[in-house]
């Protein structure tokens, strides 16, 4: 889960809010969230999610979610052409699709979880 907004409108009062930078994990069977220490370099709500590839999250569009007259409070998305890719094993963030990346492996942090319990 990546980003969003707390509301329909915008989010003015929490404009530093960096929560809606975070990505977070939830694991099955435990139904156990895991918040990653990997935050976007951008808020953003009003986006979509879509897993491409094995273990590759693109992220499209969407706007700052404090910006009242614009998408971009500067006017221009900080990425390029409005897309990112978070790649979900190695819990990084690229603005390049990696067709060799292999295949999804639950990232250390949930791992370890499961090994103790």
């Amino acid at each position: 889960m990546f980003g969003g907004s707390t509301n329909s409108t915008t989010d003015v009062a929490d404009a530093v809010d960096n929560g809606y930078m975070d990505v977070f994990i939830l694991s099955m069977p435990a139904f156990k969230w895991f918040k990653t220490d990997a935050p976007s370099e951008s808020r953003r709500a009003t986006h979509f999610c879509q897993v491409i590839g094995q273990r590759q999250m693109l992220v499209i569009g969407g706007r700052d979610p404090s910006s009242n007259n614009s998408f971009w409070p500067n006017g221009a998305d900080p990425w390029t052409r409005g897309l990112n890719i978070f790649d979900m094993t190695a819990l990084k963030w690229t603005n390049r699709y990696n067709a060799s990346a292999k295949n999804y492996e639950q990232p250390a942090m949930v791992k370890q979880y499961y090994m103790n319990q």
